[in-house]
């Protein structure tokens, strides 16, 4: 009698890494090769998906505005900007696709998306009227004036989608700089600076656009990314979990699997990992099938417990304080499969 565990799996992404990989696990997309840029402006070789079916095209900030793209580089986030994901953003317009999925999430951006916005033909000019010529979040607090493109009707009838996994807004105590800048290498006066020059991007932006999506929830995403995508390009907000687990028909598989464990993972598990993100929505799911406990794998964590939770839920750190960060980091494959072996065998 065969009495090997039946176990399903899905590769998911919440709108960050892998979003790109979650997505053509499900469907049959091409993949399109380009060059552009990284966030400090540094040529990179890229890539997004398309679907020439229904003439949509997939892209992950991550891919050219994340951490992997820098290779060596020293995070300077007063230096960052999304001007690469408008390359991409850019590219998939000349070539016809009315459909524009982005997912945001391991930006190392703070620049509210004027990079794209640039890309696309937008113009900022400073209090002296003059063009800021290359864009990054060092020229949020310059702008003084923004023209629309003079072509905007080319992005007239085209759908834009910012499939965010956080629910900040774009400035203030809970908004992109203060929430994010620091694990982005800002210190506590580039933090400042930065969410000051967030506040005057949305008074321009309000000024001269007439558009005020600061305060919405999601706006924060990536650096302000989402309120960039949602001001020049009318983009609508996805939540990242909802986007992929309707395509996994996670609802369904959870519900009508009768799992004994539903295991999802998290690279630093704390209150922002409940605010938006996939592990707050597997956790929803799990109410479904009540009888399951919720394995969650981090690599460290802020959170001990969960209350309120119908499922039980075991939280699993795979950090080994006796290395270093980049030891953990390398080794992280070993270090899961040595703690859910340690976790099973002591319930067995």
């Amino acid at each position: 009698m065969d009495t090997r565990p039946i176990i399903k799996s899905v590769q998911v992404s919440d709108g960050g890494d892998g979003f790109l990989e979650a997505i053509y696990a499900t469907g049959d997309y091409l993949w399109e090769q380009l060059e552009s840029v990284n966030a400090y402006g540094h040529p990179i070789p890229s890539a997004y998906l398309s679907d020439i079916e229904n003439a949509s095209a997939y892209i992950e900030l991550a891919n050219t505005c994340g951490y992997a793209p820098l290779g060596n580089e020293s995070l300077d986030i007063t230096k960052s900007s999304t001007q690469g994901l408008g390359i991409q953003i850019r590219d998939a317009l000349n070539k016809g696709f009315k459909q524009i999925y982005v997912g945001l999430g391991g930006s190392v951006t703070n620049d509210g998306g004027i990079g794209i916005a640039q890309e696309l033909g937008y113009q900022f000019y400073d209090q002296h009227g003059k063009e800021i010529s290359k864009t990054n979040a060092s020229c949020l607090g310059m702008i003084s004036s923004i023209e629309s493109p003079k072509n905007i009707n080319h992005l007239r009838g085209l759908n834009f989608f910012a499939v965010n996994d956080v629910e900040n807004p774009l400035f203030g105590p809970n908004g992109a700089a203060y929430i994010y800048a620091r694990q982005k290498g800002a210190t506590e006066h580039q933090i400042k600076i930065l969410d000051e020059g967030l506040q005057n991007l949305d008074f321009q932006v309000t000024r001269c656009l007439g558009e005020k999506f600061a305060q919405e929830k999601g706006a924060g995403a990536a650096g302000g990314t989402a309120y960039g995508l949602k001001v020049f390009s009318k983009a609508k907000f996805i939540r990242g979990f909802d986007f992929l687990s309707a395509r996994y028909e996670l609802p369904q598989t959870i519900k009508n699997g009768r799992f004994d464990f539903i295991i999802t993972g998290e690279g630093r598990f704390d209150n922002q990992s409940l605010s938006g993100k996939f592990v707050q929505g597997i956790l929803e799911l799990s109410q479904l099938s009540p009888l399951s406990t919720v394995v969650i794998i981090c690599g460290t964590s802020e959170i001990n417990s969960l209350n309120n939770i119908v499922n039980p839920t075991v939280i699993l750190e795979i950090r080994d304080k006796t290395q270093t960060l980049e030891y953990c980091m390398e080794h992280a494959t070993d270090l899961i499969e040595e703690k859910i072996t340690d976790y099973l065998t002591q319930i067995r």
